[in-house]
C-alpha cells in the first residue's frame, strides 16, 4: 500500500517537477531554449536515460538499479492514447497503461497486466487551476473506488500539498513540496495526453507524512539545484532528514 501512495505521488512530482541555486557560467547562445533530458546519474551511477522518436516524443526509459537495467518503458502514440508498456529486467512484459482524455477535465489512465487484464484505473480531474490535476481518484475493475489523491497548490510555481485517502475516506498519507520557478529537466518526458498543462519547477523541498502525521525521514528532503543557462537543472543535492545525501546529475540533448 506504500509502494502505491509513493508511486501516485511520485508520479505527480514528476509531472509537476521542473532552490535557490546559482547558474553556471555558460553563455546563454551556446544552448537551445528547450532541452530534452538524456541521462540521469545517482552519485555518479546512472539512474535512467531516455530516447526520442522523430517527432521528438519519448519513446523509450531505462531505468537502472547499481548501474545494470532493472526494467523500461515503451510508449507508442496511437491517435489520442498514449500507451507505456512496462518491462523487467529480463525485457518480459509486466504491465501496460493506456492514458486518454475522456473529457476537458478528466484524464483517465487504464492499468493492464501482461495478459491484458483491466487490474485498475485512475481518473486525474481538473479543477480550476493553472498548474495540474487537483485529484486522483483509483478503481478497480468493478468500479468501486478504493483510494484518492486530492491535490492543493499553494503558489504561483504550483507548490502543493496532498493527501491520500483510502476506501473508507482515512488520510494514510500526506506530502507538502515546494517548488521554484526554473525549467523541469523531465519537462520533455510529459505525454501527449497531459501537454495542455503546465510543467513548471523543481522540487526543493519534500515532506512526507504517514497515517499518524509523523514526518518519514527516509523520504522527506531538501534539495539545492545548479542550472545551465537555460535554466534547466544540471545537479541536484538532494539531503534526507534521515542524514542520506543524494547528488543528481541530469544531461540533455
Amino acid at each position: 500500500m506504500m509502494k502505491n501512495k509513493i508511486t501516485l505521488l511520485l508520479f505527480l512530482a514528476a509531472f509537476l517537477s521542473q532552490c535557490t541555486s546559482n547558474n553556471d557560467s555558460e553563455n546563454p547562445d551556446t544552448l537551445p531554449t528547450n532541452l530534452k533530458i538524456k541521462r540521469v546519474l545517482k552519485n555518479n551511477t546512472i539512474e535512467s536515460d531516455y530516447t526520442y522518436n522523430s517527432d521528438s516524443k519519448v519513446s523509450i526509459i531505462n531505468y537502472y538499479n547499481n548501474g545494470s537495467l532493472s526494467s523500461k518503458q515503451v510508449y507508442e502514440y496511437i491517435a489520442d492514447v498514449t500507451q507505456i508498456s512496462h518491462f523487467n529486467s529480463s525485457n518480459n512484459l509486466v504491465q501496460v497503461r493506456k492514458y486518454y482524455e475522456v473529457n476537458a477535465t478528466t484524464i483517465r489512465r487504464d492499468r493492464y497486466d501482461n495478459a491484458n487484464s483491466l487490474l485498475s484505473y485512475f481518473l486525474y480531474k481538473y479543477t480550476n487551476t493553472s498548474c495540474s490535476h487537483t485529484s486522483i481518484e483509483t478503481y478497480n475493475p468493478n468500479n468501486v473506488l478504493t483510494n484518492r489523491l486530492l491535490i492543493n497548490y499553494t503558489d504561483t510555481n504550483c507548490s502543493w500539498e496532498s493527501d491520500y485517502y483510502n476506501a473508507n475516506n482515512h488520510v494514510t498519507f500526506s506530502s507538502v513540496a515546494i517548488l521554484d520557478d526554473k525549467k523541469s529537466a523531465y519537462a520533455s518526458t510529459i505525454i501527449d495526453t497531459f501537454s495542455s498543462h503546465p510543467s513548471v519547477g523543481n522540487q526543493t523541498e519534500v515532506t512526507n507524512r504517514d497515517a499518524n502525521s509523523a514526518i518519514i525521514n527516509s523520504s522527506s528532503y531538501t534539495s539545492l539545484f545548479t542550472y545551465n543557462s537555460s535554466n534547466y537543472p544540471t545537479i541536484e543535492v538532494r539531503t534526507y532528514i534521515d542524514g542520506t545525501i543524494d547528488r543528481y546529475t541530469f544531461e540533455y540533448y
